[in-house]
């Protein structure tokens, strides 16, 4: 019950992480690419949404690889979740642009195909979509856990996440290339090092163990980068970020998990592959009033995703797992 409980309190963060990013793109970033009218409400802080997502990764992705016996199989289970979804947002995306038309986000077929591979940050090759651009640090993520379980070293994770921490930290104080930057993910891996922090402190809870040293001083270290990296108001919502996950690990959060949270939760994937440009096709297109115009986007942008959640996330993911790991839908879907 417990594990069921914790899986619903982070779909609804998933939720909750969504729908900040897709306001900040209807509310503000639309309004970056094409100025003129002037937004009745504005919410740019909601680009922290993404943030929000790695630290939810972080969690779920560390309790999967607890769960799985290698590295290959690690591997699979991620593509399986990943890429279908995003091949079949990455072709939809390109065809609407170039039949609808989005002045400075068309992109030739050639770049197109490069984003089939997910490394196109790392190559500083244009996103089929601007959102695409947080898909390369999970890659990154993915790597060094997929490779710490092929190597047979996952009892070296503390010394894994140790010095990755480190390295974050000294790239705060010298000019590290940004290819390393990208390739090590020193921008935002603080944030998987925190998730992976907090679902050990829960599995410590859930095994009434005391909290050891390591993970809290991890996170203390997290929270300090944080003042150097962003903001005061935007350091202040990451902290509220993780102030919800400190709840998560005392079993305080199941308030979260209500049905609309939880829906935009279970979708969350999707709506985020497709929402940006073709929310910003029906607002050019409509060109209506501001709140009709956010709520058809949104809705638009929606059914849509849960197109894509019922008729190619689950069956391709279903389909792949069965196929390549003899891994039932319901068993580490996260």
């Amino acid at each position: 019950m417990v594990l069921n409980q914790r899986i619903k309190a982070l779909d609804a963060l998933r939720g909750i992480g969504v729908l900040m990013v897709v306001l900040f793109h209807y509310t503000f970033r639309y309004y970056e690419y094409y100025p003129g009218a002037t937004p009745f409400f504005s919410f740019p802080y909601g680009r922290l949404g993404v943030e929000l997502f790695f630290l939810i990764s972080g969690f779920v992705i560390f309790m999967t690889a607890e769960k799985t016996a290698s590295g290959k199989i690690f591997m699979l289970l991620r593509i399986s979740r990943l890429f279908p979804a995003y091949w079949f947002a990455i072709i939809f995306t390109f065809v609407i642009v170039a039949v609808f038309g989005l002045p400075g986000l068309e992109v030739s077929w050639k770049t197109m195909l490069f984003n089939f591979s997910m490394t196109q940050e790392l190559f500083d090759v244009a996103n089929v979509d601007p959102s695409y651009w947080s898909l390369f640090p999970e890659l990154v993520f993915y790597a060094i856990i997929a490779c710490l379980l092929a190597l047979k070293k996952s009892n070296y994770f503390d010394y894994v996440f140790s010095a990755w921490m480190l390295f974050i930290v000294v790239n705060l104080f010298t000019e590290i290339p940004m290819v390393l930057q990208k390739l090590f993910n020193l921008q935002y891996g603080l944030f998987f090092i925190a998730g992976i922090q907090f679902y050990k402190l829960k599995k410590k809870q859930e095994q009434r163990i005391i909290f050891s040293a390591l993970p809290l001083f991890l996170l203390f270290t997290s929270l300090i980068v944080l003042f150097f990296r962003y903001d005061l108001i935007s350091t202040l919502i990451i902290n509220l970020f993780y102030g919800l996950f400190f709840l998560l690990v005392m079993g305080r959060l199941n308030f979260l998990a209500i049905r609309p949270l939880l829906f935009l939760g279970a979708i969350s994937y999707p709506f985020y592959l497709v929402h940006t440009c073709l929310g910003f096709i029906v607002m050019n297109q409509l060109n209506l009033e501001f709140w009709t115009e956010l709520l058809l986007a949104c809705c638009i942008s929606g059914v849509t995703a849960c197109g894509m959640h019922y008729f190619i996330e689950k069956p391709a993911m279903g389909y792949l797992r069965r196929k390549w790991v003899k891994a039932p839908l319901d068993v580490l879907t996260h």
